[in-house]
C-alpha cells in the first residue's frame, strides 16, 4: 500500500465529513415559521373595559424584526413592542402611554395580558395595572380582524 493510498483512505472520509458540515441554508432549514401567517395589521375593537380606553387602541400591527428575527406587536398610538409570540398565542408584558384610561400619568396600558390569533382574527385581554394611586387593575378585552 503506497503512501498516496494511505492518505486517501485516511483523509477522504474526513474531507467528505467536513464538506457535509457546511452551511445548508438558514436555521429553519427552509421551513416557514408558522408565526409568519399572523404578520399584518389588525383593526381591534374594545368589547369590555373603560370607554376612555377606546381612544387608546384602534389597531395593532404584528411584524417580524428584520434585524433580530423576533416577532413584535406594535400599536398605532405609541410604537413599542409589547408582546412575545409563541405559536398563535401572544403574551403581553408592559407597554407605556402618557396617560391611562383615567387620565393618570403612568406607565399603565397593557401592563400585562394575553391573546390568541385564530386565522384572520385576534382576541386580546389586557390589564392596565390600575391607577397611580394604587387602584385595582382594569381588564380590557379586544377583538380584531386582519386588514
Amino acid at each position: 500500500m503506497t503512501i498516496k493510498t494511505i492518505c486517501y483512505v485516511l483523509f477522504l472520509p474526513l474531507l467528505t465529513l467536513a464538506i457535509g458540515c457546511g452551511k445548508k441554508g438558514d436555521s429553519t432549514n427552509g421551513n416557514v415559521d408558522p408565526r409568519d401567517q399572523y404578520v399584518g395589521t389588525y383593526n381591534v375593537t374594545l368589547t369590555e373595559g373603560p370607554p376612555k380606553m377606546r381612544t387608546l387602541k384602534t389597531s395593532i400591527k404584528f411584524s417580524k424584526s428584520s434585524t433580530t428575527g423576533s416577532y413584535l406587536v406594535l400599536t398605532d398610538y405609541a410604537g413599542d413592542n409589547i408582546v412575545e409570540l409563541s405559536s398563535s398565542h401572544i403574551n403581553l408584558y408592559k407597554h407605556s402611554v402618557n396617560q391611562d384610561a383615567f387620565g393618570d400619568n403612568k406607565d399603565i396600558f397593557s401592563r400585562y395580558g394575553s391573546g390568541d390569533f385564530n386565522g384572520s382574527t385576534v382576541k386580546m385581554t389586557t390589564y392596565t395595572g390600575g391607577n397611580s394611586d394604587g387602584g385595582a387593575d382594569v381588564k380590557c378585552d379586544y377583538v380584531g380582524t386582519k386588514q
